[in-house]
């Protein structure tokens, strides 16, 4: 009776976050159309600066989605190593440098940003 229980509220919180997940995806997509993406990367209406804060900003987010899905797949890799030390070895050591790469790609964004600031501060911009 108590495994069918904790079962049964396993798959309740399973069948909960799915539908949670499918639902942020949802909108996720829905932002993610093509004229939203345009008005948001319209470069042709900013100065050279702004473009280059939108650039860097849109590198920074993509590297941190590659990182991400890259911790990810060194934890699925771990759970699916089953017996396996060498595999099970092999997932930590990627999971590590996939953290270490996160916190790299923060640590880059928090400089450019407060570089940024600042030389837009300086320079009497509107930062």
């Amino acid at each position: 009776m108590k495994k069918f229980l904790s079962f049964a509220l396993s798959l309740a919180l399973a069948l909960t976050l799915g539908v949670v997940s499918v639902q942020a995806a949802t909108d996720t997509l829905d932002d993610l159309k093509l004229e939203n993406l345009s008005n948001q990367l319209d470069v042709s209406a900013q100065g050279p600066a702004e473009t280059l804060v939108t650039i860097i900003n849109t590198l920074f987010g993509l590297l941190g989605t590659v990182a991400l899905l890259i911790f990810l797949y060194a934890g699925f890799q771990w759970m699916m190593s089953g017996d396996s030390a060498d595999g099970a070895k092999k997932a930590k050591e990627r999971m590590k440098n996939a953290a270490i790469g996160i916190f790299l790609i923060l640590a880059a964004y928090s400089i450019s940003s407060f570089v940024i600031n600042a030389l837009t501060t300086a320079t009497g911009g509107n930062g």
